[in-house]
């Protein structure tokens, strides 16, 4: 039987996202994280003899609940409501032209962190980077150089535990962290139970999130491309300009073979079936918990003309507007601000998933009798006619997409889906 206070409930639930706090805020040392092949996620493995049900892990668990005291609370202002409480709206990019380049959107939170790390405000960074292997993995480790900080540079569309690298850092020493909505918001929980992270965390520097695909992603990829079998030696989900490319480095043989795919082509309709369960019913995707948040700034004029990447970046505490203030100062970046409508349109898709259609998605849930998180469901919006058929048709390809045996199946769907999207386009263009 499942423990109701531990989080194998979270597990059996499909609300868990692998970051692995629970098992750094166990003060009994029961939980150890592990990889699962058919689910293509780490999850947390519950030892039942040192267990106590002490609900701890539940606490820090963003895929359990989401305190509403933790939130910004319900505002009159649309973009407050929406993004969180925060101090100033920028877009900007590092000064250093190559980083610009080799980063997914401007680099602007490499630039911070190498700031950081070079004027003595921080020890270490803890950042990710991808592993080579079959499929490769992310891996978060403790940056304590500008060139490690650099390694880390790039989006990374897969899961990311946080657990082997937290458990890892020094007393005495300062760090800051970079992650995912579900990430700082379970950092800021777990710093109330384990004093050693409360000292040491210093920065939490947040990346917008639409959505973060299984390892299952990552895995299709590789099958569509023919090198599934073939050892990664290198694997970029982002970079090389600006909106970026995949660029998949294999060997095979002795035989070495080099893939570049343009972003759009394989993100749009195909990644974002493979978002695990618990990101179906986010209702958060610019990082209100974090110092400073940092994403893409899709606004019109820079679509049609940036081919090096910007950032769109959110202060949202002192700590956070002081380091991007002094960071332009000393020239490691160059920002901008903006008004405060155009974090909304920067981010149009984030904020019709995460907010506008999520209704039509819980709602769904429900009728499957799915479990869903504990957060306060009055946020998000009554659905419309258009936000069901979306999420239809996003559950009918997740099925597919979440189960390997089923991907030939889910490989003609997508092909019949473009096939229509074409038509209609082309009729559309006909009646103009």
């Amino acid at each position: 039987m499942t423990h109701s206070r531990s989080v194998e409930y979270v597990v059996k639930s499909g609300l868990c996202i692998g970051c692995g706090l629970c098992k750094v805020a166990c003060p009994h040392k029961a939980i150890e994280m592990a990889y699962s092949d058919d689910h293509g996620m780490i999850f947390p493995v519950v030892n039942r003899e040192k267990c106590k049900n002490c609900g701890i892990c539940l606490d820090v668990c963003y895929g359990f609940k989401v305190d509403h005291e933790s939130t910004s609370g319900v505002s009159n202002n649309v973009v407050t409501f929406i993004i969180g409480d925060y101090i100033g709206s920028y877009i900007g990019f590092a000064s250093d032209h190559t980083l610009r380049f080799n980063s997914a959107s401007g680099g602007i939170v490499t630039a911070l962190l190498v700031y950081a790390l070079k004027e003595g405000l921080i020890d270490g960074a803890i950042v990710t980077k991808m592993e080579a292997g079959n499929p490769p993995r992310a891996k978060a480790f403790i940056a304590t150089t500008e060139r490690e900080v650099i390694s880390a540079v790039g989006s990374k569309y897969c899961p990311v535990c946080l657990a082997e690298c937290l458990e890892t850092i020094e007393n005495g020493k300062r760090y800051a962290v970079v992650g995912l909505p579900c990430h700082i918001y379970g950092m800021r929980k777990l710093a109330k139970y384990n004093s050693k992270v409360r000292s040491a965390i210093r920065l939490n520097i947040g990346l917008l999130c639409g959505g973060m695909p299984s390892y299952l992603g990552t895995q299709y990829l590789l099958r569509i491309y023919g090198i599934e079998k073939q050892h990664i030696k290198r694997l970029e989900y982002r970079g090389g300009g600006w909106p970026g490319r995949l660029l998949i480095q294999s060997e095979y043989s002795g035989k070495e073979r080099r893939i570049s795919v343009p972003y759009p082509d394989y993100w749009r309709g195909t990644f974002g079936y493979f978002f695990h369960y618990r990101c179906t019913v986010c209702h958060e995707g610019f990082n209100r918990w974090s110092d400073i948040s940092c994403g893409d700034a899709w606004l019109p004029h820079l679509i049609s003309m940036d081919k090096i990447g910007t950032s769109l970046i959110i202060t949202r505490t002192k700590i956070g507007e002081q380091l991007l203030r002094n960071a332009h100062l000393k020239r490691y970046i160059q920002i901008a601000p903006i008004k405060s409508q155009d974090l909304i349109r920067s981010q149009r898709g984030l904020v019709r998933f995460k907010y506008s259609t999520l209704r039509a998605r819980i709602n769904l849930s429900k009728i499957a009798r799915r479990k869903l998180p504990a957060f306060d469901m009055n946020v998000v919006p009554a659905a419309d006619p258009a936000s069901y058929l979306m999420a239809i048709d996003f559950y009918i390809g997740n099925i597919m997409a979440t189960k390997k045996g089923l991907w030939w199946l889910f490989h003609r769907y997508l092909s019949l889906k473009r096939a229509v999207t074409r038509i209609l386009v082309k009729h559309a263009k006909n009646n103009k």
